[in-house]
């Protein structure tokens, strides 16, 4: 039997839980919302690439990064936009 396995005699006949706190073992990010996000398998697969090339991380930091870009691209180009209306 290897040393990781416990024999079920070592289990306490009753735990105390009164101390206990519901919820998520890792604390959320402040100013942050846990979202459901269907991403394509290529997409992941080149984030996942990205990080190990780095030598590891976390993929979803890489993404955060690409979002707020793409928002200060598009917020660029609709201040262009509105200065070129403006001259109209």
């Amino acid at each position: 039997m290897s040393a990781d396995v416990h024999d079920k005699d070592d289990m306490a006949e009753e735990y105390d839980f009164s101390e206990a706190k519901q919820g998520p073992i890792l604390a959320s990010r402040p100013h942050a919302t846990t979202i459901w996000l269907h991403v394509d398998n290529d997409l992941l697969d080149w984030y996942r690439a990205q990080v190990h090339a780095q030598g590891g991380g976390d993929y979803g930091e890489i993404m955060h990064e690409a979002l707020r870009l793409y928002r200060e691209y598009a917020e660029s180009i609709q201040a262009c936009r509105e200065r070129a209306k403006a001259r109209e």
